[in-house]
């Protein structure tokens, strides 16, 4: 992991080498095997950063971001996607080995792990973390599941070639927020919005001519939300009258207020389905009146 305080070296040993290194052994190792095409996955960090494209121009695959401004401006990850895409290129022009790479952007939707990434980190925090401002800035999304198809587009037709951007939606912080909200309208949403710098702007328009298409992205959002909840990373709370008052509580606040003894720590999901079957016997039996429960974490 990248830390502030690491030296460009330490970055160059522990990110930028193992990305190119990794790509190549793979690239070489499918050469020696006689594969006939290696779908490559890269990022739209490798597209997006280029402050030499002409200004309001929508960026396509002939967009790379620029190395060297990466290097200024501390982008180390943007750096590592672009470099490493960059060396599959080449390495395709030299051993003639077919290599088409696909540049995902934001990915959200279904988790298969059950710990936070980079990505959806940025939709937990938009979600729980109340925060008094928040730049409204641009979000570019695109499901996990899309991206599957799109790998396997650029795996199995015979017209793939080169390189394909894929992005869903291109939708702003607020925005986001306001399906959000309306789906589960009682998280701890930013409080207000600024509006940043403009942004520029990628297009899909060539993996879509190749036959992909997107889900919507309301379905992204809340299958997002439910993979973390099942994954304990959004906890629940629950909102209840109690002696007259409307109370918000954690999870295990509700467990300790009911008297519940081994409430587990380490599988917060047990815990919300113990809590939920003791609040229905709780309304059940008059002990309780429930008025609504959520996850915010």
């Amino acid at each position: 992991m990248v830390t502030p305080s690491m030296e460009p070296s330490e970055i160059l040993v522990q990110l930028i080498e193992p990305a190119v290194k990794g790509t190549l052994n793979v690239l070489k190792a499918c050469s020696e095997a006689n594969v006939k095409r290696v779908v490559v996955v890269s990022s739209g960090a490798a597209v997006s950063l280029n402050p030499e494209w002409p200004k309001g121009q929508v960026k396509d695959e002939t967009c790379w971001s620029d190395t060297e401004y990466c290097r200024r401006t501390n982008n180390w990850y943007c750096l590592s996607k672009t470099k490493a895409e960059s060396e599959a290129f080449e390495y395709a022009k030299r051993s003639g080995l077919d290599v088409v790479r696909v540049c995902p952007t934001h990915v959200l939707g279904p988790m298969l792990q059950s710990t936070a990434n980079a990505s959806s980190l940025v939709l937990i925090k938009l979600s729980k973390e109340g925060y008094d401002e928040f730049e409204n800035n641009l979000r570019m999304i695109v499901d996990v599941r899309d991206v599957a198809e799109a790998l396997l587009l650029a795996y199995e037709k015979p017209e793939a070639e080169g390189r394909y951007i894929c992005i869903a939606y291109m939708i702003k912080s607020q925005d986001l927020v306001e399906i959000l909200r309306k789906n589960y309208p009682n998280y701890n949403y930013p409080k207000k919005f600024t509006e940043g710098k403009e942004e520029e702007k990628l297009s899909s328009e060539k993996l879509q001519k190749l036959g992909c298409s997107y889900r919507p992205i309301e379905e992204t959002l809340v299958d997002s939300i439910e993979s973390c909840r099942q994954a304990g990373l959004l906890y629940y709370m629950y909102v209840g009258t109690v002696g007259g008052g409307t109370q918000l509580a954690s999870q295990s606040a509700c467990l300790n207020l009911l008297g519940v003894k081994g409430a587990s720590k380490e599988s917060p999901g047990s815990n919300s389905r113990l809590l939920a079957t003791i609040v229905a016997g709780s309304v059940l039996a008059g002990e309780l009146s429930l008025m609504s429960a959520i996850a915010v974490g």
